[in-house]
């Protein structure tokens, strides 16, 4: 007899295979060598740290921690056992995923309070319509990313690929206006451009 075993693995296509079963329903591999048979069928790092669950009959998602688990799904006879895996990233990427995560949070919050200091006071070259920019030429010492941001609307003010949305650094200051929009409390006296607009364009999206 043989059980045939379909693998899901994140949008990666299924893989399947058979594994033999004796005469008593038993599966011929205890759950750790179904961890390093899918571990070569799908060509993961060896020491990869592999979650595999199931859908029971209920459509309760179930994990395959032990021997005791698959013992118990091959009870149930099934026609075909379909498993779905992931992949644990181990506590230092885990740590550091979650560092570089908390730096852009910050490095965001920064650019957002940056793009308002600039449109409501000015700053080195850059600032708002009715206001002459400052004359110090050296970078701003309040903000880290302010002359990121200057060089940022300097380069929208004169971009001709922004027309036709071709131009990623133009993109990225759409993003951060966007964002800024979304969290304004008082768009009606603010002064970063297009803020009410693109408030109003996310309220009726919303609506």
């Amino acid at each position: 007899m043989e059980q045939f075993i379909k693998v899901r693995f994140g949008d990666a296509p299924c893989d399947s295979f058979s594994v033999d079963v004796d005469e008593n329903g038993k599966l011929g591999l205890d759950v750790l060598g179904l961890r390093t048979k899918i571990l070569s069928r799908l060509k993961l790092p060896p020491d990869a740290d592999l979650v595999l669950t199931y859908y029971d009959l209920e459509g309760d998602v179930v994990a395959l921690h032990e021997d005791g688990d698959l013992h118990a799904v091959m009870e149930r006879r099934p026609e075909f056992l379909s498993i779905c895996v992931q992949m644990r990233l181990k506590k230092k990427k885990r740590r550091r995923r979650q560092e570089e995560d908390q730096t852009t949070y910050l490095k965001l919050s920064e650019a957002m309070e940056c793009l308002e200091h600039i449109c409501t006071r000015g700053c080195t070259i850059v600032g708002p319509y009715d206001m002459e920019p400052t004359k110090m030429k050296g970078p701003c010492s309040k903000f880290s990313t302010c002359k990121g941001v200057q060089l940022l609307i300097h380069h929208f003010a004169t971009c001709k690929k922004r027309v036709n949305h071709g131009c990623l650094r133009c993109k990225r200051l759409w993003q951060l206006l966007r964002l800024h929009s979304s969290i304004c409390d008082r768009p009606d006296s603010c002064r970063v451009p297009l803020c009410r607009k693109k408030r109003d364009d996310i309220i009726r999206i919303l609506q």
